[in-house]
């Protein structure tokens, strides 16, 4: 008897309790909806996007410098992972290109209308190894410029 009158009372929701999970939906929805960049904001990250895959096919400091964020997530083939400085990274990324010229880059997907934007494409590059390489890059918005946050070869 006391099993029957317990299964009984749990599954009524108060009205209370049905508000706060409104609410809370709510919130989430509303919050989602602005973590989503503007329409405006993502053409701005695909013109940044072919601009760097630009300057990944005549890799130079110059050419690389004004994509990175102060920090950056780094992972290349035969060195590693970490996260490094802006300067650090890129002394990273264009030590690793200078020694695996780049023949081709095509960054095939970006993603701009997600809350953490990303791309990600093919990097062939010649040199000992593996030849195709895939990209990944994804981005944060800091003074309104999108920049490189993490970047992965592999």
């Amino acid at each position: 008897m006391r099993y029957a009158l317990l299964l009984i009372c749990l599954p009524f929701v108060t009205p209370a309790e049905a508000q706060v999970r409104h609410s809370r939906n709510a919130l989430r929805s509303a919050t989602q909806e602005r973590l989503v960049p503007s329409a405006q904001a993502q053409e701005s990250l695909r013109v940044t996007v072919r601009e760097f895959e630009k300057g990944l096919r005549a890799p130079s400091s110059a050419s690389l410098a004004s994509f990175m964020a102060p920090t950056v997530q780094l992972a290349l083939p035969e060195m590693g992972r970490g996260d490094y400085s802006s300067n650090q990274a890129l002394q990273l990324l264009t030590g690793f290109l200078s020694r695996r010229a780049v023949r081709d880059a095509d960054i095939d997907r970006i993603e701009a209308s997600v809350a953490s934007p990303y791309a990600s494409g093919t990097v062939v590059v010649s040199g000992e190894g593996r030849d195709t390489l895939r990209l990944y890059l994804s981005f944060a918005t800091v003074d309104s410029r999108w920049l490189i946050t993490h970047l992965s070869l592999y």
